[in-house]
This record gives C-alpha cells, structure tokens and sequence, in this order.
C-alpha cells in the first residue's frame, strides 16, 4: 500500500513530437512547400535544431519576418493532409497503460497546435487526456507555464514530476519548472553537444527510471 500511494504522487509528463510519435517527414512535407511557395532559403535542416519551440518563435529565430501567419496556416494545413504519416513510436501505448495500472498520473506538454494535438491523440488513441498546447496564458518553451498548468490539471500533488521531452529546450523547460529531465535519444534532438542525468534510448527505458 506504501509503494502504490507513492508511485500514485508521480507525475510524468510527456513532450509530443520526437517523444510518444514520430511526426519528423510530415514537418519536413510542409516546409519544403513552405521553401517552395515563399522562396525562403532556410532549409528544413534549419528549421529542425529549433523543434521544440512555438512555431511563430521558430520563424523569428531563422530570420523570417514576413508572412508568419500565413506561414503557420499553411503548415498546419500541409500537416493536417498529411497525417497518416504520423506513427507512435514502439511501445508506447504498452508503457502509458503500464504507467496508468501502476498508479501514475500522465500528462502532455508541446509546442504543436491544440487542434491538430487533439486529432493525433484521438486518431492514435494515445490514453492521455491531460493535454497542455499553446494558449495566450502561456509563455511557451522554456518558460514553466505549460508545465504548472500540467501539474495543476493532474488534480494531485505530487512529490515528483518528470518531463520526457527530446530537444534541449525541453532540458530548459524541465530545469525551469524544478521538475526532473528525461531525455528521448531517438528523437529529433542533437546529443554530442549536450549530457543529460537521465536518457532513454527508446521509450520502454522510461521504466527503468521512474520505478
């Protein structure tokens, strides 16, 4: 009864793309459009060592000052059209089950687009429902909000929190918010420049941390 009541005081809480599904050739589908349509110069190899961030923040960082909104629409509209292509990765929804039978709370936090979040999760029937995406009361990455408001949904208190997220903006998002950092190596992150305490090479490893 001790272990349950502590492991029921765990919150996990999940970063999206790179973490639970692999989304990467859907991104890059819609900015070679985007390149193409917009004549822009920054290849998709540029836009993906800045994943992780708000999208408008994306745009600011790679110098791109004009048509942002149209810019956005179009990709989550490329997105949409494309998502079939979309795939949790291996063990997943094995592990989320695990973690929810085992007393764990779960939790999302991302920079992707409410609508298209919540379409994902339905179609892949991703057993999550505290979902935290982009909103005006938030600041974004890597700023906690998102996070807090994570924890204030779960309805618990916990006494530990980790965020599983794949970029090093997550690392700065989870050091923010005084939560514990796992870090997805299969993601879409770049490892030689940075060591994280806690790294998982697929996503079953996450057990072995947060038993």
């Amino acid at each position: 009864m001790r272990k349950n009541k502590k492991k029921i005081n765990t919150l996990v809480i999940f970063d999206f793309d790179g973490v639970l599904v692999d989304s990467i050739k859907v991104m890059e589908i819609a900015w070679i459009e985007i390149i193409n349509k917009y004549n822009l110069k920054q290849k998709f190899s540029d836009y993906k060592k800045l994943i992780g961030l708000p999208f408008f923040k994306i745009l600011k960082n790679l110098g791109i000052k004009n048509n942002q909104k149209q810019i956005h629409k179009m990709f989550d509209k490329i997105s949409i059209k494309n998502q079939k292509k979309i795939k949790m990765y291996k063990g997943v929804k094995q592990i989320l089950r695990f973690l929810k039978s085992n007393g764990f709370s779960t939790a999302i936090v991302t920079s992707k687009d409410k609508s298209r979040v919540l379409k994902l999760v339905r179609k892949l029937k991703i057993p999550i429902s505290n979902i935290v995406c982009p909103s005006s009361k938030f600041r974004g990455k890597p700023y906690p909000d998102q996070i807090y408001e994570a924890i204030k949904k779960s309805k618990i208190k916990p006494r530990k929190v980790y965020f599983v997220g794949d970029m090093h903006v997550d690392y700065l998002l989870a050091k923010n918010a005084a939560v514990d950092f796992i870090f997805a190596k299969y993601g879409y992150g770049i490892t030689k420049d940075y060591k994280y305490q806690n790294t998982i090479k697929n996503f079953k490893d996450i057990k072995k941390i947060i038993k």
